[in-house]
């Protein structure tokens, strides 16, 4: 099939094999997310979480962030690239193991305290990989696809990552429902799949990632990783005004998430089937929606690109707060069907497959290919930031003015991102590498490899 493909897309030798390897690779990582997709409800209905806690868990999944311009630094100073990703599969993937030692029923007292402590902690490790896999892919991929080609191999593979999200997703509801505890069994699977899945991105070709000797330690690359966030912030107009609108997104975002799934498990009383079932509708719409995407992100500023994406999200929280107001409901073989939260999660499927594109690609089409890492560092370090408090703001604020207040305040919040974008595309034009430098970025042909 990749063959086949190659032939029609008239994709380079290089290309042709790291496009087998990260759909490879996408494929496998599919299987995890779709598991993970249910995290967060594993934790409150499985494990008795409470909401700080839970709050915590997808605080973990961002904070981990912060470190991601520390790490590129790091990254630019690695002779073995393929060495060190190896290393952190093993060390952040084999902790899923300990699940094993989890409890298959919860116990009369309901003192589960120690085990949501290890669960968290594990859950920290686990995510602590993204800041150093994440801008490796991303440079990786900049390095051997041409700029033509970029953004539809990307989506290619990101949709068949969706098609086994959807797959594993759906049967671990189901599993869930049969047998709450059963993530116990699931979970250390993952974790090693997880590490078969980085020995597959290890035989990427890594081109000349180390470009720095290795001076100053680790004070050095800290400071080195700051000043050179701080210079791309303050030299990239358009880059800057992007993050802008990422900022006020992603506190929406961080505000709501955990809300919605306390009110969805709690208010509403969702079973396992119901919640996999609403995952599964808005990840076929993405499935559909994201070649489609991964072309028009090309041809577009990611600032435009944005707006939708923005505008989708707020309408999905903007439907989920409706639930409250028009609550009744069907009941169909054990899926409790609320027409206001299938609106939601159409939405939701709108947001997520130009968010899969913005959030993985969009810097990139900002820089220079040996920048492409760096770039993607800042963006991630602004998350990691973001998650310091905007997950525990919204519980809360949730305890202090309701569901409903803290989802007005993230529909406000993204309407503020949007009119960012707007206003971003009026005044500050894409021209190059650094908005300000005069040699355009991309060639008149866009041949050479980006």
């Amino acid at each position: 099939m990749i063959r086949n493909l190659s032939r029609y897309l008239g994709l380079a030798d290089n290309e042709e094999k790291t496009f087998a390897l990260h759909f490879s690779y996408a494929v496998i990582e599919g299987l995890i997310a779709g598991v993970l997709l249910m995290n967060e409800f594993v934790f409150i209905k499985s494990l008795g979480g409470g909401n700080r806690q839970l709050a915590m868990l997808f605080q973990f999944s961002v904070i981990v962030l912060l470190a991601a311009m520390f790490i590129n630094t790091l990254i630019k100073r690695i002779g073995n690239i393929r060495q060190w990703l190896m290393i952190t599969g093993i060390i952040t993937r084999g902790p899923l193991l300990l699940l094993l030692l989890f409890p298959k029923h919860l116990p009369e007292d309901g003192n589960m305290f120690g085990f949501h402590v290890l669960f968290l902690v594990i859950f920290l490790v686990f995510f602590s990989a993204d800041p150093f896999i994440l801008p490796t892919i991303n440079r990786m991929l900049k390095q051997n696809y041409s700029y033509a080609n970029f953004g539809r191999l990307y989506s290619l593979s990101i949709s068949a990552k969706k098609i086994t999200e959807l797959i594993s997703l759906l049967l671990f509801s189901l599993l869930l429902e049969y047998d709450s505890h059963a993530y116990v069994y699931v979970y250390p699977c993952i974790g090693a799949m997880g590490v078969i899945s980085i020995l597959i991105l290890t035989r990427i070709n890594t081109g000349s990632f180390c470009s720095h000797s290795p001076v100053g330690g680790v004070g050095g690359a800290i400071k080195t990783g700051f000043t050179d966030m701080i210079h791309i912030l303050t030299t990239n107009r358009a880059y800057r005004d992007l993050e802008i609108g990422f900022m006020c997104y992603g506190c929406a975002l961080m505000m709501s998430a955990t809300v919605i799934a306390v009110y969805l498990a709690r208010e509403l009383s969702l079973n396992f089937l119901s919640i996999g079932l609403y995952k599964n509708g808005w990840g076929i719409l993405v499935i559909f929606l994201l070649p489609l995407l991964g072309r028009i992100i090309g041809t577009m500023d990611p600032r435009k690109f944005a707006i939708f994406t923005y505008a989708s999200l707020a309408l999905h929280i903007f439907f989920v707060g409706l639930t409250s107001i028009f609550p009744h409901h069907l009941e169909i073989h054990g899926f409790q069907m609320y027409p206001t939260l299938v609106a939601a999660y159409i939405f939701f499927g709108l947001f997520s497959a130009t968010m899969v594109l913005l959030w993985g690609i969009g810097s990139a089409y900002f820089c220079a290919p040996d920048e492409a890492a760096a770039y993607q560092s800042v963006h991630m370090t602004l998350a990691g930031f973001r998650g310091l408090f905007a997950p525990l703001l919204g519980i809360q604020l949730y305890m202090a003015i309701g569901y409903a207040g803290v989802f007005g305040l993230s529909v406000g919040l993204l309407f503020t991102a949007v009119l960012a974008m707007v206003w971003s595309l009026q005044k500050v034009k894409i021209h190059s590498t650094g908005i300000d430098s005069p040699q355009p970025y991309f060639p008149a042909d866009k041949a050479d490899r980006i």
